[in-house]
């Protein structure tokens, strides 16, 4: 091959790494939604796909039996926010919470940047393991764990989750 070529080669090989975005690495894994309404909790399975970008870090949690149940969760390193619909979430000082078998680093809890009185909230989460739980006054609570049949985790997870 000569040297034309290979540089034209070269050329386009670095021309498309960097028309690919940012994606460093992007994980999979399963979670599996303990749903909290009333005494009778529900469970479903889960894909949870993290994309990693620089600073930021997209949690997809996908649920195949319905795509209109799917949820979106992006995290600013930079800023340290964590983004759900429309709304902003800010950690809270002081609110980790250590959960070993779950994850080596600590969970915090994070509230509405701009709290509402029907507002989504708190959140349990960390920027390794992703979403563990999430409170909410008018509607369910969810808790996500990587297996399934852990109910009792689940609620210890809940009762964390409103202290």
């Amino acid at each position: 091959m000569n040297k034309k070529i290979r540089i034209a080669l070269f050329a386009l090989s670095l021309a498309i790494s960097f028309s690919c975005g940012d994606v460093v690495k992007t994980t999979y894994g399963n979670r599996n939604l303990y749903i909290f309404f009333n005494d009778a909790p529900k469970e479903r399975e889960y894909l949870m796909v993290l994309e990693i970008r620089s600073e930021k870090r997209k949690f997809s949690y996908e649920f195949s039996e319905n795509p209109k149940l799917n949820m979106l969760f992006e995290y600013n390193s930079n800023s340290e926010t964590l983004k759900f619909g429309f709304d902003e979430y800010k950690a809270v000082k002081g609110s980790e919470i250590m959960i070993e078998e779950i994850s080596g680093l600590p969970f915090k809890k994070y509230d509405l940047t701009e709290p509402i009185i029907d507002g989504t909230g708190p959140i349990l989460f960390n920027s390794e393991y992703g979403v563990l739980a999430i409170g909410n006054v008018l509607a369910p609570d969810f808790v996500y764990l990587p297996h399934n049949g852990e109910l009792k985790t689940a609620n210890l997870i809940r009762e964390k989750l409103h202290q």
